[in-house]
């Protein structure tokens, strides 16, 4: 195929693409790519000490050298909630290692603070610290801050919009000929006038559609009207607004001869002052300093007083002198502080994140999280007997060890401690062994007194005179929760002497009759008491019961006061993964449903403390009295529940006071190897502490047992 003329002249396919590409490649080649230098801040402290000479003979070195008496130590003595100190004084710690003294130094020494004086001026120029304001000073005004009031005498304007005249008018329509169509017309319409004076001296014609004025049906500026004539074409009481070129004029008519007068005196008067300021705005201003004469200059170029100490008289340089001291020493009297006068900046936006590099530093405190008052009023079960001292007063069966302690089902882990509680009566607790209650002489020896040596301190610090017998049956405690939610069960524990197999323990109060059945619970009360008076010593558990302490869905203590159903404790599920999987399984009707309830209730009084909530004689898990602790005790002692820590860093706070608790749980006890017995059972453990392995070492007196032992 012959290739056609006209497409010789064209460039070949490719080309402009190319092209760019060379281009792309001449640039890319050319383009040097260079690292950025690291600036390296400055070391301060390096460069003053190597310019220390040169920096002695600077004329401004104070504001070179760190001041010497920046910084300075204040000692803030330590404060303890207890009343009495965590640690205990008859310790040696002489021999103790130096690791284990520091440790105590720790809980006893005051807190030592390194303050800086200066540190009010260390950060940015927002972070200063304000002058106070003054109180004498007088508002400046000047001739600019005024506002005057111009009066002139065509009425211009007086500082505000508003209405000269109004009143109902005839409005014809809108034209600029004399036509026949224009002349035959009679569309006028009635509509209220009113004529208004801007602030910058315009006056406008504005149309309503009744003396509402709530809605505009046209406006007419007058400083566009050049004449205001009358049109007795149109009727014997109208009038023409003429407007300038490229403006349509405008036919009104009054309603009276008095109405129409008064509407043309008021417009012609307007258009006229207009148009005589517009010529006057045109003639050229002549400045009133080309009519003075001008002085001659002074010889000296200075002022009248300024010239008289070139004077040859005397006495009017002295006058000079004396006159220029006394504006001086004039000028200084009220004086002001320019920085304290000056207006506040402003705050941007940035300077709401400035933070501060030197917040104030206060030592930790204990945290307390969310605290929990707990009051045990009863445990009461419906099989119950008559006691033996009062005729009519029907009694528990036998007594009862109970526990409480909080657990977490969301996390399947034990939140604090067991506090032992006691609401048995007298007449129950001399059931228990006479060896099992607790004496009250602190200071004679039992099975666990810690002997060879007495004891230097009395077993409860700070409280010996109250002896142990005010803290032998507590009732209430206060536990600590990380936050509040809906998974955190307080459960009750229920022990009894042991009597047997659980079921058949429990049979008496599954199969009784009414409430107040007094022969069933005579039978059973003497069964108890001849156990008491064998296995006194001896428990094994009875039943348990849940409440969850906060609501579902909004995370609200529940006060109720009723604990719920309590269930039979099966023997064969004791350890605390078994708790918890009933706890799982409570709120779940299929698996509740399996569990065996002994009728009974149990009541409790909860509430919560605010961080500042203090409560009268009070001890800590160590059994230290924490302040306010009034001594006689005004009420019953309140014992503080240890909480166990977390593996949560969030949920971890320094201890800031004394703690040496060792908790011990035997989990297990395996007797299978052994050939003597063909079978073993009734196997208990004992838990003892010594302080040394030779032979006839007693235990230390340092295990808290259960309530009355």
């Amino acid at each position: 195929m012959a290739e056609r003329k006209f497409t010789r002249a064209l460039s070949k396919p490719g080309t402009a693409a190319q092209a760019r590409e060379t281009v792309s490649q001449a640039v890319r080649e050319s383009t040097e790519l260079v690292r950025h230098h690291l600036v390296e801040p400055l070391d301060y402290e390096l460069f003053v000490s190597k310019n220390k000479t040169i920096l002695q003979n600077d004329p401004q070195r104070e504001m070179l050298f760190f001041p010497m008496d920046d910084i300075s130590q204040e000692v803030i003595p330590r404060a303890n909630r207890t009343t009495v100190p965590t640690i205990p004084s008859n310790m040696c710690f002489d021999s103790l290692p130096l690791f284990v003294r520091q440790c105590i130094k720790t809980y006893t020494a005051d807190w030592h603070t390194v303050v800086y004086r200066f540190s009010a001026y260390s950060g940015t120029y927002k972070e200063l610290l304000r002058l106070p304001r003054p109180t004498d000073l007088q508002d400046q005004v000047y001739e600019v801050d005024t506002e005057t009031e111009v009066k002139d005498s065509d009425n211009n304007t007086k500082g505000d919009s508003e209405i000269i005249k109004e009143g109902y008018i005839l409005k014809g329509p809108e034209s600029g000929t004399d036509s026949f169509i224009s002349l035959a017309t009679k569309s006028f319409k009635r509509r209220y006038l009113t004529l208004r004076r801007e602030v910058d001296g315009t006056h406008i014609l504005e149309f309503f559609k009744d003396d509402k004025r709530s809605d505009s049906k046209g406006t007419i500026c007058m400083d566009f009207c050049s004449k205001v004539v009358r049109n007795s074409k149109r009727s014997k009481l109208s009038f023409e607004l003429r407007m300038q070129d490229g403006h349509k004029s405008c036919v009104l008519a009054a309603e009276s001869e008095v109405e129409m007068d008064g509407w043309m005196a008021m417009l012609v008067a307007i258009t006229t002052n207009y148009r005589n300021a517009q010529e006057s705005s045109k003639k050229p201003l002549v400045s009133p300093e080309e009519n003075i004469i001008p002085l001659p200059p002074s010889p000296y170029g200075y002022g009248t007083l300024k010239s008289l100490e070139h004077s040859k008289n005397p006495d009017l340089v002295k006058y000079a002198r004396e006159t220029d001291y006394s504006i001086a020493q004039a000028r200084k009297q009220n004086r002001q502080n320019l920085f304290s006068i000056y207006p506040d900046l402003q705050k941007s936006s940035s300077g709401n994140q400035v933070t501060n590099y030197e917040r104030s530093v206060e030592p930790y405190k204990e945290e307390f999280n969310t605290r929990l008052f707990v009051r045990c009023e009863e445990v009461r079960f419906k099989l119950q007997a008559p006691l033996d001292c009062e005729k009519g007063s029907l009694c528990q069966v036998e007594p009862y060890i109970t526990t409480m302690s909080v657990y977490d089902v969301r996390r399947m882990r034990k939140v604090s401690e067991d506090f032992r509680f006691d609401v048995n009566n007298a007449y129950l607790r001399n059931m228990l062994p006479k060896t099992m209650r607790r004496k009250s002489n602190s200071g004679s020896s039992n099975g666990t007194a810690a002997q060879p040596s007495p004891p230097a301190e009395p077993i409860l610090p700070g409280i010996s005179e109250l002896g142990e017998e005010w803290l032998a049956f507590p009732k209430q405690a206060v536990f600590t929760v990380q936050r509040p939610e809906p998974e955190l069960f307080l459960v009750v524990r229920i022990e009894k002497v042991l009597q047997g197999n659980i079921a058949q323990a429990s049979e008496p109060y599954l199969r009784h009759g009414s409430l107040g059945d007094a022969k069933q619970g005579t039978k059973a009360q003497k069964l108890v008491r001849t156990c008491c008076q064998r296995l006194g010593h001896y428990r094994m558990p009875f039943a348990w019961a849940a409440k969850a302490i906060f609501t579902r869905f909004s995370c609200e203590l529940d006060k109720s006061l009723d604990f719920g159903h309590i269930y039979r404790h099966d023997s064969a599920k004791l350890s605390e993964e078994d708790i918890l999987k009933f706890l799982f399984d409570l709120r779940r009707p299929e698996k509740a449903k399996h569990f065996t309830v002994i009728p009974g209730q149990i009541k409790v009084t909860l509430k919560s403390l605010k961080p500042d909530d203090q409560i009268e004689n009070s001890l800590t898990p160590s059994l230290v009295p924490v302040e306010p602790f009034p001594i006689p005790p005004k009420r019953d002692p309140t014992l503080e529940i240890q909480q166990f820590p977390t593996e949560v860093a969030a949920d971890s706070h320094p201890f800031c006071s004394y703690l040496n608790h060792l908790y011990v749980y035997p989990r297990s006890l395996k007797y299978d190897s052994q050939k003597t017995f063909a079978k073993a059972r009734n196997i208990s453990c004992c838990v003892e502490l010594r302080d040394r392995d030779e032979d006839g070492t007693k235990p230390l007196r340092c295990i808290y047992g259960r309530p009355g032992e």
